[in-house]
């Protein structure tokens, strides 16, 4: 007996950890494999089912066991059912097979065969609207409106995405507080049809009622409330919630902006309108910042400049700038001041105070001016403005001293509809400034300027991004001679911002010493594609021409001067690094071979 016994626990201790040792390497040795997907012949399908199965997503990281390579597999059944069913394919069926590698060397093989099934289509789409007691109904939204087509196929996207569209609809004809209380899809295996109903609650018609602002620590709510593009007792309308909230992000004020309705309106005889409260939600930005920029170019040196900014100066959103500018053509300091809403709301007082040295090859000069004005905000994208401006300026010229004081009118309209102001990639931008000078000392007799620019953009591709952008320019002074109107009132062109094929201000006449002189007219115009080649890389090809006249003709041509290039972009949180070569196609004496540019943001 106890032979036997000794020779059973010798067999058991000999066979147990051979055992456990084979079993713990069938639980946790990773099972690499391979996924085939059979059975689906449109491309687009398959790519689909391809991006929600994790058998593929995590082909790279092998399960640890059988158990859990079948485990993976089944996940995925259900997984690609649901995908098929919101394509509309709801007789979809899907199995999968494990084929072992029968070789040295695995992967196994997973094979899932799918069976997509007939593609179900949309039979009828209905919606009924439920106005509450003693309320009219809204107009009714057609199926066209929703952008439902009878007989496409009944993808489960088409009813989230309708629901979205009929309640944005519904808030468009002032119901922001319509909902879908009912809805009733039956999917028909026998004719593989779907048929929609879903039945909406309107809610009441309702005009906005009293508006509430909170979360404000130093900024007047009577500047938030100026700023409503509404009156209350309007209808209701999402459009003037979106440019209410873009006037808010416009301001630069807020670090957050919140805009929601009561869940509830209230009206005390139906079917009149109820009033619907709005709550603004703010929280305040930092109001104070500095900030400091430099660019460079062959034709203007090196540019700095520097400045600090208070955009709620007392408590009103009043904004106060000092800037100071350093450069190789100006340096010098810039004060503004602006008070928003002054005796009358869209209507700013606006004043400003600069010193500058300028030193160009044309002239150098010395000035300082003081000026104060009023500017109209007529609508979002259009401004009006009017003001007095006072100038003493001290200029060097052609070997002469010239002294100014100038008082002038500035009148000017400005529009801007552009969606980007570092990189825009549609709308337009319009200025139109006419300016009359009085002498009231020094070598002018007074004179008149007027000067019109628009620039605009559309975008031809958004993947990639293209983006074909063009600008013009027309100048004109009557008046007064070309002798009698101080240099940095005369138009030139040639440089950044203008002709980048020629240099700073050489586009037009020139002296005996090859020096611009300037003129009394000027036209120049341009154009240019943008390239994003990468989504951090841009190509930008240009083409641009001018021409400056001392006479007073915008028509005289004789002196346009072409010129091209081309410009690289890289794109950063803060706008576009522009690096631009351009050359000019007719180099005359003096000219440069070509024009080098750096700088932050787009050309124009």
């Amino acid at each position: 007996m106890r032979l036997h016994f000794c020779l059973f626990a010798l067999l058991l201790g000999m066979g147990s950890p051979a055992f456990a040792q084979t079993g713990e390497d069938l639980a946790t040795s990773p099972v690499p494999y391979r996924t085939d997907f059979r059975g689906l012949d449109k491309e687009d399908l398959l790519t689909a089912v391809e991006g929600v199965s994790r058998l593929k997503s995590l082909q790279e990281e092998p399960p640890a066991g059988e158990a859990a390579l079948n485990n993976r597999a089944e996940g995925d059944l259900e997984r690609i059912r649901d995908l098929l069913r919101s394509e509309g394919y709801y007789a979809a069926s899907v199995t999968f097979l494990v084929e072992r590698s029968t070789t040295e060397t695995p992967p196994t093989l997973v094979r899932l065969d799918i069976s997509p099934g007939p593609a179900f289509t949309l039979e009828s789409y209905e919606v009924r609207l439920q106005p509450p007691p003693g309320f009219a109904s809204p107009q009714a939204i057609s199926l066209t409106a929703l952008g439902v087509k009878l007989g496409e196929r009944a993808q489960a996207s088409l009813v989230t995405e309708t629901q979205k569209t009929l309640i944005s609809a519904l808030a468009s004809q002032g119901y922001p507080l319509a909902k879908v209380t009912e809805k009733k899809i039956i999917v028909d295996h026998a004719t593989h049809v779907m048929r929609v109903s879903l039945i909406t609650e309107t809610g009441p018609l309702c005009r906005f009622g009293e508006v509430s602002v909170a979360g404000l620590t130093r900024l007047d709510p009577a500047w938030v409330h100026n700023r409503l593009p509404w009156k209350r007792g309007e209808r209701f309308s999402p459009k003037q919630m979106e440019e209410l909230h873009k006037r808010l992000v416009a301001s630069g004020l807020f670090s957050s902006i919140k805009l929601s309705t009561a869940k509830t309106a209230s009206s005390s005889s139906p079917p009149e309108p109820a009033d619907l409260p709005i709550s603004i939600t703010l929280t305040e930005s930092p109001h104070r910042s500095i900030g400091s920029g430099v660019k460079w170019s062959t034709s203007e040196g090196v540019g700095a400049q520097a400045f600090w900014e208070n955009r709620n100066f007392a408590g009103g959103a009043e904004q106060f700038r000092a800037s100071a500018a350093w450069g190789s053509i100006r340096s010098g300091v810039d004060l503004s001041f602006r008070s928003p809403d002054f005796l009358a709301v869209n209507q700013d007082l606006v004043a400003s105070a600069v010193a500058d040295h300028q030193r160009t090859d044309a002239f150098t000069s010395e000035s300082v001016s003081a000026a104060m004005g009023m500017e109209w905000r007529l609508t979002p994208e259009w401004r009006l403005s009017a003001g007095t401006k006072f100038e003493r300026l001290f200029e060097d010229r052609d070997d002469e001293h010239n002294r100014y004081t100038l008082l002038s009118f500035p009148l000017a309209a400005n529009q801007d509809s552009s969606d980007d102001r570092l990189d825009p990639g549609k709308g337009n931008r319009f200025r139109l400034q006419f300016a009359p000078f009085l002498s009231l000392a020094g070598e002018s007799d007074g004179f008149s300027r007027v000067e019109v620019y628009d620039s605009h953009y559309v975008t031809l591709s958004s993947s990639p991004r293209v983006v074909l952008a063009g600008w013009g320019r027309m100048g004109l002074i009557f008046g007064a001679e070309t002798e009698q109107v101080p240099s940095n009132k005369r138009f030139f062109e040639g440089g950044g911002g203008s002709v980048r094929a020629y240099g700073f201000q050489h586009v037009g006449p020139v002296n005996a010493k090859g020096n611009p002189v300037g003129g009394l007219s000027a036209l120049a115009f341009g154009g240019e594609v943008r390239i994003n080649v990468t989504e951090s890389i841009g190509i930008v090809p240009f083409l641009e021409g001018g021409s400056v006249s001392t006479s007073q003709n915008l028509m005289d041509t004789e002196g346009l001067l072409w010129g091209g290039g081309l410009g690289v972009r890289y794109v950063t949180p803060i706008g576009p690094l522009r690096l631009d070569v351009a050359v000019p196609f007719e180099q005359r004496a003096g000219d440069d071979a070509f024009q080098l540019y750096l700088s932050l943001g787009q050309a124009f």
